[in-house]
């Protein structure tokens, strides 16, 4: 069997194809199957460009949409895993696999499946360890933060692949498993990608869960991608077991993106694309373990005295259940079907769009129905309800009557009462619950959407002008006050264009120390919109910086920040664009805030409103003798917008918080010391010499490796996250990955603890 195996695609089907034809003729031979390695970029449509985590100068159409409507068939047969460039709303549809569009075949978030006799198995997305313990939580319409965690490699689906114990002629994921460069000579490696260098020192290149698979399942072939080179290595497990590991390259002119290879199979066997039995048996026996929660989940692991089970490889009687449900016949069904409309060509057609809502997928369905498992996406969003009749209402007011008042006069007394109530809404996406029970409270968090979409128009009774509204009253309308329907991106778009000043980001590599400068000085350093865009992308970037380690965030002149710019304010000053104002910014401090980087800022003047909230989101505070703070925004007639009001309780505790924000007032150095809002003064005033001053005062906290160093952020940040006891096992997570690594071994050898 010949086997095509093409690296990062990026939606350039059309290429890949003609490719495969050309190579094939070169060759002489015919391939029965192609195997991309993620970023595949299934785009169906407009909406779901917004749903792929790349910068807008990546967001193309491309020619995947083609072969979704029908205008072209894929000519081999396809299968592909998912990456970190995808349209993740649409392959949420489809987190046990299925046809993305006639002959092209997703295997889920990880699957195994048999092509004539060829066991293929496969696990999406990159690895994350901040997001591996968690459920599949994230649905669309994603924030910026969901939309990247939605492609993190999961533990749930790493367990479920160790249960297989078979032999897996083919094993497909998009980063490499941890360490595969020490099987083989990483010197022309690191001649065409350098920058590789630290990452394999430090061997932190690569993801640790497949390094895991990798030693646990021994497949007789690896395919990778994602770091747009190629490379081949050779592990050999033991005297009879061996894996041939190939990376290729992204679909480029003159890139090294496409391979075949020739596969060893059973004639007997027909070319049909089948389910594995083995691998639904486990799905079946494993669904049980399925979160979609945001929380830290483990893994059942036994153990002395553990009653619980551990292992699930198929018995024989769970085979006989999975033969009696599928008849003995696993051939995977040719049943796609579109669930958007696809693609129509036109000028500026990504200038508008807007993510889609979730919604279940027919193939996904019918596949849970039949093997008795939980779709993910449908234990997040619910059933859809399907009328089969239109639902008449009683008392429904016609809208062609014009005398309204006296229709409600005539109305009876009990269902007039009900007009002082609070208000209602249609629940359109109901949770799984029992007959006469109500849903469960929805509330918003910080990093989420909000969850209703269409918002009725704001009354006179629901405007913050009213000054008389009673404190109910007020309840209610943040309650149900959701906001404009706008993701984080769009809002980036909108804001951009309010300019002035500037957030520049410098990185030193040798040191790990970046330096971020917020510089208005004619509006005393308050952000602008578009300064707002620059620090939200400043804090993407440092997301990605694997080498840092500290931060140091300072300003110009004498005025640390006042907030936000007036000329930005003024553009804005409604409940709509200050609730897109506020996402923003709790977006982008929040992320700040949970950056594994240490972070200090220097307040070298007036940190005041906004300013003062920005210092919050820091995890250290240094003021010069001038540096003043004060939460002003009761002043300004509204309350902390960007977070610092939940933050700085975390700081001071709720009676000094509530003290702050209610008198307004501004606190000097000293004070601010005093109060714990401080960690120290700086010896000059002169700007420069404090930020030296900053550097030296935050060095002796960056002495360890950045994986030390982050790793103990991301302990502290969880602990002020979430439980007690999930702290405590999250820590206990963290240790055990680091254990045994690069670090220890050498501290270790230095027996660095008795000296």
């Amino acid at each position: 069997m010949i086997i095509a195996i093409e690296g990062c695609a990026h939606g350039e089907l059309d290429q890949i194809y003609r490719s495969v034809e050309n190579l094939s003729r070169q060759r002489n031979v015919k391939v029965d199957l192609l195997i991309c390695c993620g970023d595949f970029q299934a785009v169906r449509n407009e909406s779901d460009l917004q749903c792929m985590a790349v910068p807008d100068k990546f967001r193309h159409i491309c020619t995947f949409y083609r072969y979704y409507s029908g205008e072209l068939i894929a000519p081999i047969l396809t299968i592909f895993i998912g990456g970190n460039h995808e349209a993740s709303n649409y392959l949420q549809e489809l987190a046990y696999g299925g046809w993305v569009a006639p002959n092209i075949y997703y295997l889920g978030y990880a699957g195994v499946v048999r092509f004539g006799g060829i066991r293929i198995a496969g696990i999406s997305g990159i690895f994350k360890g901040h997001d591996y313990l968690k459920g599949h939580f994230e649905r669309p319409p994603y924030t910026n933060s969901t939309m990247r965690s939605a492609y993190h490699v999961r533990s749930l689906e790493v367990f479920r692949l160790k249960q297989i114990k078979e032999g897996i002629d083919i094993f497909i994921s998009h980063d490499w498993p941890r360490g595969i460069y020490n099987y083989a000579d990483t010197r022309e490696l690191l001649h065409w990608k350098p920058f590789f260098r630290d990452e394999i020192a430090n061997n932190i290149l690569g993801s640790q869960a497949g390094e895991s698979l990798l030693h646990e399942l021994k497949p007789k072939h690896w395919f990778a991608a994602h770091l747009h080179c190629r490379f081949a290595a050779t592990v050999q497990h033991n005297e009879t077991q061996s894996t041939n590991f190939l990376a290729l390259d992204k679909c480029l002119p003159r890139r090294q993106y496409l391979e075949l290879i020739e596969v060893p199979h059973d004639s007997n066997q027909s070319l049909e694309l089948c389910y594995d039995p083995h691998w639904l048996a486990i799905l079946r026996s494993t669904n049980h373990l399925l979160s979609v929660r945001p929380t830290t989940q483990y893994m059942p692991s036994g153990g002395p005295g553990s009653t619980e089970r551990w292992e699930f490889y198929p018995s024989q009687e769970e085979i006989e259940e999975i033969k009696t449900i599928f008849n003995n016949d696993y051939k995977i069904p040719s049943n796609f079907v579109q669930t958007a409309e696809p693609f129509k060509p036109r000028p500026n057609y990504n200038r508008n769009a807007r993510q889609a809502e979730a919604q279940l997928n027919p193939q996904t369905t019918d596949f849970c129905e039949k093997l008795g498992i939980d779709d993910p996406l449908e234990k997040l969003i619910g059933k859809p309800i399907i009328l089969s009749a239109p639902v008449i209402n009683p008392d429904e007011i016609a809208l062609e009557d014009d005398d309204e008042e006296e229709q409600l006069g005539d109305q009876p007394e009990e269902q007039a009462c009900h007009e002082n109530n609070d208000v209602f809404f249609v629940d359109t996406k109901p949770q799984k619950r029992s007959k006469m029970s109500l849903p469960q409270p929805q509330n918003e968090t910080l990093d989420e959407e909000p969850l209703l979409k269409e918002k009725e128009e704001v009354t006179e009774t629901t405007t913050l002008n009213k000054s008389n509204m009673s404190l109910n009253e007020n309840r209610r309308w943040v309650n149900h006050y959701a906001g404009p329907d706008t993701s984080i991106s769009v809002i980036c778009d909108q804001f951009s264009k309010y300019e002035g000043g500037k957030v520049e980001l410098t990185k030193d590599d040798q040191s790990g120390v970046a330096v971020i400068k917020i510089n208005h000085p004619e509006r005393r350093n308050a952000l602008s919109g578009s300064m707002m865009v620059n620090l939200w992308n400043a804090v993407n970037e440092l997301e990605e910086w694997k080498s840092g380690k500290g931060i140091i965030l300072h300003s110009v002149g004498e005025t640390f920040c006042s907030g936000g710019d007036l000329n930005t304010v003024r553009q804005i000053s409604n409940p709509d664009e200050g609730y897109k104002m506020s996402t923003l910014m709790h977006n982008t401090l929040t992320r700040l805030h949970q950056l594994p980087l240490i972070s200090v800022a220097l307040i070298q003047g007036k940190a005041l409103g906004g300013g003062a909230e920005l210092a919050t989101a820091c995890d250290f505070r240094l003021f010069t003798e001038k540096g003043e703070i004060g939460f002003v925004q009761g002043r300004m007639g509204v309350v902390t917008g960007w977070g610092g009001g939940t933050r700085l309780v975390q700081l001071l505790g709720q009676h000094r918080a509530l003290e702050l924000l209610l008198t307004s007032r501004q606190i000097a150095a000293p004070e601010a010391v005093a109060l714990g809002l401080a960690n120290g003064i700086t010896k000059s005033n002169e700007l420069t010499e404090a930020v030296e001053e900053a550097k030296q005062w935050l060095q002796p906290k960056l002495c360890h490796a950045p994986q030390i160093v982050h790793a103990l952020k991301y302990i502290v940040a969880t602990a002020r996250a979430v439980p007690y006891e999930e702290s405590l096992l999250n820590e206990r997570q963290v240790f055990a990955m680091l254990w045994g690594g690069d670090a220890n071994k050498k501290a270790l050898e230095q027996n660095i603890k008795h000296k």
